[in-house]
């Protein structure tokens, strides 16, 4: 049995239970599909984790698609293997931000962080694809629209469904976007804001776009986040903290969903501390 201590914690709390089969084997992830819908995905022990992720030996668990999965409260079977959650496991969620954390010192912050190309493309416009200057469009106009005084459910609506499976690949520029978005919003937005968002994410019809990103957006709704995605989001509006350091560590993340995840951010913040 394989025993690892770097797992969400919130698979103990409300995670899966039962029978599940193995969706797909990538290179850096195994998706398992839970027969109540859920999504479990499991990451080389060197990789950051996912909302419902454990991270493990991926490699001598010899994962194949279509193969049995048994969930139970601290063990995933896979054939003969299991896989044992030792400890609490990793909070994923976003910590409230630090009291007296004024907009300024977020504006402060965004404005001394230099942004990768894409990252910068996205959030300000220049994109030399199609995709990225659709989504750049997108973008802006759901961040105008959450940062409305009163954001209306209809407008957060549109702006959802303008990014939901935009481009391609398993998470979608758009849907990266959202979740960039998602963050920001977790760690500076007011709590009615907070919940119409989420409202926006959860209407989103599991069709719009991949099984994958369909599951993050939920997770998103939920205010669980990608570790170094977290990471950055809560150093927003912490004076100690290196955002500089968590935004590199989040753009090298993927081919380019790292960089997608980022411009959500930074839009959302930049929004948010004008509103």
């Amino acid at each position: 049995m394989t025993v690892t201590a770097r797992f969400d914690r919130a698979l103990l709390a409300r995670g899966p239970r039962g029978g599940g089969r193995v969706l797909a084997v990538y290179a850096h992830a195994t998706l398992i599909a839970a027969d109540d819908g859920a999504l479990v995905t499991l990451v080389p022990a060197d990789r950051p984790l996912v909302p419902f992720g454990v991270a493990v030996d991926v490699a001598a668990l010899a994962p194949r698609a279509g193969q049995d999965v048994v969930l139970a409260a601290r063990e995933v079977t896979l054939g003969g293997a299991a896989v044992r959650l030792a400890g609490d496991g990793v909070a994923l969620e976003m910590p409230a931000a630090p009291a007296g954390a004024a907009p300024g010192l977020v504006a402060a912050q965004l404005a001394g962080l230099a942004l990768p190309p894409r990252t910068q493309a996205l959030v300000d416009g220049g994109a030399a694809d199609l995709v990225a200057a659709q989504a750049h469009g997108a973008l802006a106009t759901l961040v105008l629209a959450l940062a409305a005084p009163a954001p209306a459910a209809a407008a957060l609506a549109r702006g959802v469904a303008g990014l939901c499976g935009l481009g391609p690949g398993a998470t979608p520029t758009g849907d990266d976007l959202l979740v960039g978005v998602a963050a920001a919003l977790a760690r500076l937005g007011d709590p009615a804001r907070v919940a119409a968002y989420a409202a926006a994410l959860r209407a989103a019809p599991p069709d719009a776009t991949t099984p994958v990103a369909h599951a993050m957006l939920h997770h998103a709704a939920a205010g669980a986040f990608l570790e170094p995605l977290r990471d950055v989001a809560a150093a927003l509006g912490d004076p100690g903290a290196d955002l500089a350091g968590a935004a590199a560590r989040l753009a090298a993340v993927g081919a380019q969903s790292g960089a997608d995840l980022l411009a959500g951010v930074v839009a959302a913040a930049r929004a948010l501390t004008r509103a």
